[in-house]
């Protein structure tokens, strides 16, 4: 489609024109033709009374097609002018409408939030001469071995179920922990594995670094126990699952994060069935000794944090109130 504005020329005699098709056309005196511009809308040339009288005398014509002229002129600017204010108007309208669609799109697709976890532990393997040992309100936990070729498993776990409504698309999930002590600054792999069985967080509280925990209290996680002492692992050192949800290089003391695909279906899953939700172990290297790479607890200055992505499931819509059936009017 041909794009222009609209004229309203004055042509005398013999004068002619070509149309936006390529066709020339030509014009008596004192006629109006239709012609079309180049907005391909049809018109019709229409001269005022005084323009045809005045080229019907000698020396007029000049005057007449001047003032023509001036006209087409005026008309052009107007056209211009009116064509570029609607445009520039459309624009803008368009413009601010797809920003904001954008904004309120942006905003709707998805949530982000962050928490802390609702119970850590340390699973300290178990020497008869010492007994079970926990560590349950401590401020650390560990993963790998010490130097005496010890194993310590951390555990941990989140609220999903309480934090994101249900129905919800978990889109990312990260899990960023602070390690504040390592015997050497050697990078070992740290792991997370999905936990089978639900486990307990007790009050016991280990001295010093903690390294080698406290006597296991009530309901507290331990090489054996899932809850100290009535409830045991299936297999000693925790029930968990062989796939690596994650695992990251830990070399020396600062923050880590983990994050993965398969973190994301985790957490969908504990989403979708919160009874099995028992969260993480972290497994360190137990190949050699002098391993352990020491973490911070929920109950230290800087505890772990799981920061979730997702996209809200549908808003539940209220069941609605039977109206009671109005008793009929008692007939006369």
């Amino acid at each position: 489609m041909c794009a222009g504005i609209q004229l309203h020329v004055l042509l005398r005699a013999a004068d002619t024109y070509t149309d936006c098709n390529g066709n020339r056309h030509g014009y008596n005196d004192g006629t109006a033709e239709p012609y079309t511009n180049c907005d391909c809308d049809r018109n019709t040339d229409i001269y005022s009374e005084t323009q045809r009288d005045a080229k019907a005398q000698p020396g007029a014509t000049a005057a007449a097609d001047s003032a023509a002229t001036s006209g087409v002129k005026a008309a052009i600017k107007y056209h211009l002018s009116q064509s570029s204010m609607t445009s520039s108007k459309t624009l803008l309208a368009i413009t601010i409408a797809g920003a904001l669609g954008g904004i309120v799109a942006g905003s709707a697709s998805a949530a982000m939030i962050s928490i802390t976890p609702t119970k850590d532990n340390t699973l300290y393997e178990y020497d008869p001469a010492e007994g079970d040992t926990s560590n349950g309100a401590g401020f650390h936990f560990f993963a790998g071995e010490n130097a005496l070729g010890e194993i310590r498993r951390g555990v941990l776990a989140f609220d999903i179920a309480g934090s994101i409504p249900p129905g919800s698309t978990i889109v990312a999930v990260s899990l960023t922990m602070n390690m504040s002590r390592t015997m050497v600054d050697t990078a070992r792999i740290v792991e997370l594995h999905k936990l089978l069985a639900d486990w307990g967080e007790g009050s016991s509280h280990a001295p010093g670094e903690e390294g080698d925990g406290a006597p296991a209290m009530p309901n507290d996680a331990t090489w054996r126990h899932r809850f100290f002492d009535t409830i045991f692992w299936t297999t000693q050192g925790g029930d968990f699952s062989g796939t690596v949800s994650a695992n990251q290089s830990v070399g020396p003391v600062g923050q880590y994060t983990w994050s993965s695909t398969q973190m994301v279906a985790d957490v969908q899953s504990w989403l979708g069935n919160p009874a099995s939700n028992f969260g993480w172990l972290l497994l360190g290297d137990e190949s050699t000794n002098g391993t352990t790479k020491r973490f911070d607890t929920r109950e230290s200055a800087s505890p772990p944090v799981l920061t979730i992505e997702y996209i809200p499931g549908p808003r539940a819509m209220p069941t609605p109130r039977p109206r009671p059936t109005r008793a009929p009017r008692p007939t006369t």
